[in-house]
């Protein structure tokens, strides 16, 4: 995740930053509980890929609290990756035992939700 927090008076969120990159603390996010896979960055917050859910991690440069909500919550898939094309779309690739699939989520404020999915390959029982 390439990344830049700017001062805290000029604060308007990480932004990313091409050949940049910069630590940001996690916390709140657990990585025993969630065992994310993959972030993103997406308008300020980090969108967090664990393996059934979708957690949106609120980044704050005047707050020294976090809030994690989960915005999306998948029971049959195996989330490895994510990412995001235009404002309100975002695709995470899901490989399980019997079939690896492409999700395809359309993200609002709060909430993602499946849009399609498109099995990529299927392994016979």
């Amino acid at each position: 995740l390439l990344h830049e927090l700017t001062t805290p008076l000029q604060f308007s969120g990480p932004q990313e930053i091409e050949g940049m990159c910069t630590r940001h603390s996690i916390e709140g996010i657990s990585l025993l509980e969630y065992q994310p896979r993959d972030i993103l960055l997406k308008d300020g917050d980090l969108i967090v890929a664990t393996p059934q859910t979708l957690v949106s991690h609120v980044l704050s440069g005047t707050s020294t609290t976090t809030a994690s909500t989960i915005i999306s919550e998948v029971s049959d898939v195996e989330i490895q990756s994510l990412t995001s094309v235009g404002k309100d779309r975002l695709f995470a690739l899901s490989t399980g035992p019997h079939k690896t699939e492409l999700l395809e989520f359309h993200a609002a404020d709060d909430f993602a939700e499946i849009q399609s999915r498109f099995v990529l390959q299927e392994t016979p029982s």
